[in-house]
């Protein structure tokens, strides 16, 4: 049984059936320095309207029913509709086209959805039931305006016109001649959906508005209208998938928890539960796939690639369809794809990463061609220039590999630079000095603006060596080089500052060109992460990726938890937990799970107990609790954090005297305390003083009561007395040059206190 602390622990490490069968092979504050907007920032990613061309049907050949209409005879339909609804309306081609009115009510079952008033040919409104505050007939209505530029076409008879109204769940179109004239989405002109969305029942047209009132002078007709549907398969696309969710719901009835672990262990389990999460993914973004396409058939019912596909990250936005779309074409460009482990990592880490087009960092109105960068890492690989961690990392790591900004040519010239033989990952990843760092160029230009500064040139890797830059110039310049060589990398955000990250040799991800800790660390504009944009997810997805089977089986526990019963919702994810402490999105959803209000008291105390009991065992130990606390002091600034940091970064003060506070967040006794100076600035008096529980310090230890400085740390005993903060006077500090800086003194300390803690 694990513990439910083991979260922070992990988290330590950074700081239808019809689709079934069997397989048996089976800144913000944060820097983007270097970093021209206009170069490397993602395309808009506002929603726009679904071209037309895609989801309707040409209907050059359809034959429409026309009905007529007047002021004194409306038209009623009773319809069944499909998820596209026309509606089609004929008046003359003459100067009476301009006096139209006219309203479309479109109905519900018992209720009206919705209804469109043309007060002209050009102008009108669109109502919407049960929409915005609701305060117009219980909904709210939308003016509408068609620019006097739009030229109205007549039919080929040139005797009349036709207004084709066309909507779906999402959208409202208004058309003549194909061409779109006027178009909404509901959810951005009344906020929300309202009934607009809703299915249509019944249609009544009529002269005149919703009301029936005719302007003078307005055309009283006659007029003619007429309708059609059109599917685009999403429907029948969404009953195969709510078939596929009843079949493992009847498949988890009456089964434990345990039981049903055991089921999404086999081979059929797996490919349920992640076709399901899946194609739910690319049904809720409204759009549909082929399940009888040959390709797409082979990935959902191939344990391996569909496992793969679901366990390597997520997916900006949910855009697994794009994914899917790649992932089939690299495929059919590549069919060895199927029976090549490399290849298939390959072609999922570039599916999952340029299903959002990957920006080129040179030019940054291009995109990078991801079949160009398959192809080549492909080709590179078989001609041995590329460093061992691309053959050694999953299809996860090699997304970093594969978002690179840089083309293919660059990459070259990266590589050209150095040669295997000459170097090494390590040495690569440390960074050479390639780069001068420069805030302006030759001739004096600012970095501030990056085509000035780089005389309107594509920013390459060659032109970034020749020119140089300042942090982000340096760190992307190093992210790109160790791509180039196979090896996943990425540039970072720190406050004011942008450093870079890699994949070294042993299997663990560094901060390199580094100023701040993980914590203040996060993954760059442009890049895909997991589960936040917090960089110290990196690592903690680097310890699920190092442990596969444990993750993927953790992922599947996670998924039959949206599917099983509420009850056992709780119990499912901490086996989910269990298999994997690190999958951060099981212990979200552990953490709502047990509110729920049917979870069985004596469930949770079954599972807590041994936790409980294991933490106090755990509590008999010895452990410095002062790593990653929360430090207070106006002396050390924006460095206070690192005086807790258990990395090598420390705090700085330029001052000979200071203070610092730090917040234990608990009841500890102390048992020693440890700290490190630099160089010579090791402190020559200082005061040590300790919080009661009751809120009051008192001095503990001054520097008279060292016992001895090793290493640079100096070695003091614990007190007896419950502490919950600790405050440090430095009264005489010994001040050191740093990096040769004149006239730049900083005085460095990082404490370790270590204890046997005794939380209340």
């Amino acid at each position: 049984m694990k513990r439910l602390t083991l979260l922070v622990a992990a988290l330590a490490v950074c700081c239808n059936a019809t689709i079934y069968v069997k397989d048996e092979d089976y800144e913000e504050d944060y820097a983007d320095l270097d970093h021209d907007e206009n170069n490397v920032a993602q395309a808009d990613e506002e929603e726009k309207i679904m071209d037309y061309a895609t989801v309707t049907e040409e209907s050059g050949n359809e034959v429409k029913t026309w009905q007529d209409f007047s002021k004194d005879q409306e038209l009623s339909f009773s319809v069944d509709m499909k998820e596209i609804e026309r509606y089609y309306v004929r008046f003359p081609c003459s100067e009476s086209a301009n006096r139209i009115q006219f309203t479309l009510h479109l109905e519900g079952e018992n209720e009206k959805n919705s209804y469109i008033v043309f007060t002209s040919r050009n102008s009108g409104q669109i109502f919407c039931n049960k929409a915005k505050s609701q305060k117009f007939r219980g909904g709210a209505y939308k003016k509408f305006n068609i620019p006097d530029s739009i030229s109205w076409q007549c039919e080929e008879d040139g005797k009349f016109m036709i207004l084709e109204v066309e909507r779906t769940s999402d959208y409202l179109a208004l058309k003549n001649r194909k061409n779109v004239i006027y178009q909404i989405r509901y959810s951005k002109a009344f906020w929300s959906k309202g009934e607009c969305g809703k299915e249509t029942k019944r249609i009544v047209v009529n002269i005149g508005s919703s009301t029936r009132w005719l302007k003078k002078g307005n055309y009283e007709g006659p007029l003619s209208f007429a309708f059609s549907t059109a599917t685009t398969g999403r429907r029948d696309f969404g009953s195969k998938i709510d078939r596929l969710k009843q079949e493992i719901q009847l498949k988890f009835v009456e089964k434990s928890p345990l039981e049903i672990k055991s089921y999404v262990k086999s081979t059929e389990g797996a490919l349920k539960v992640f076709q399901w999460w899946l194609l739910t993914n690319v049904y809720d973004k409204k759009r549909v796939l082929n399940l009888d396409e040959e390709t797409l058939g082979w990935m959902l019912t191939n344990r391996e690639a569909l496992e793969m596909f679901m366990t390597s990250g997520d997916v900006k936005d949910d855009k697994y369809w794009e994914a899917l779309m790649i992932f089939r074409e690299l495929i059919l460009q590549d069919p060895d794809i199927k029976n090549d482990p490399l290849r298939l990592r390959l072609a999922v880490a570039t599916s999952l990463t340029h299903s959002t087009p990957v920006k080129s960092f040179a030019v940054g109105r291009n995109n990078i061609d991801w079949m160009k960068t398959y192809q080549s890492y492909l080709k590179w690989s078989q001609e041995g220039v590329l460093f061992p961690q691309f053959f050694r990392g999953t299809a996860w790591h090699l997304r970093y590999v594969v978002g690179t900004w840089q083309t293919v040519e660059d990459q070259i010239w990266a590589r050209e630079m150095f040669s295997l033989r000459e170097k090494n990952p390590t040495d690569l990843g440390k960074g050479l000095k390639m780069v001068k760092y420069r805030g302006n160029n030759t001739d004096d230009l600012r970095v501030g603006n990056s085509k000035n500064y780089y005389y309107y040139q594509p920013v390459t890797l060659k032109v970034i060596h020749e020119i140089g830059g300042v942090c982000g110039a340096i760190s992307k310049f190093n992210a790109g080089r160790l791509q180039a060589f196979g090896v996943p990398a990425s540039p970072v955000g720190q406050p004011g500052h942008c450093a870079y990250i890699w994949w070294t040799e042993e299997g663990n991800w560094e901060r390199k060109n580094s100023l701040r800790d993980w914590g203040q660390t996060r993954s760059h504009s442009g890049i895909q992460y997991t589960w936040g944009r917090p960089a110290y997810f990196i690592p903690l997805m680097n310890e699920a990726q190092n442990n596969l089977l444990g993750y993927r089986l953790s992922e599947k526990m996670r998924i039959a938890s949206m599917l099983a019963n509420p009850e056992d919702r709780f119990e499912i994810l901490e086996i989910a937990t269990t298999e994997c402490p690190y999958n951060f999105a099981a212990w979200m959803e552990l953490e709502g799970a047990i509110r729920e209000g049917s979870l069985q008291k004596s469930a949770v105390q079954d599972v807590l107990l041994p936790v409980v009991l294991a933490q106090r065992e755990k509590d008999k130990e010895v452990s410095d609790v002062a790593a990653e606390k929360t430090v207070s002091s106006e002396w050390f600034g924006n460095t206070s954090s690192m005086i807790t940091d258990p990395t090598t970064n420390v705090g700085c003060c330029i001052n000979e005297t200071g203070s610092f506070e730090i917040d234990l967040d608990g009841s500890f006794s102390i048992k020693a305390v440890k700290f490190k100076h630099i160089n010579k600035s090791k402190p020559k008096k200082y005061d040590i003083f300790a919080m009661s529980e009751d809120g009051t310090y008192a001095l503990v230890k001054t520097e008279r009561d060292a016992q001895r400085t090793e290493d640079w740390w100096t070695h003091i005993d614990g007190w007896k007395m419950t502490t919950t903060k600790i405050k440090v006077d430095l009264k005489k500090g010994a001040l050191s040059k740093y990096r040769k800086k004149q006239n730049l003194l900083r005085y460095r300390t990082l404490p370790s206190l270590w204890t046997s803690p005794r939380q209340t």
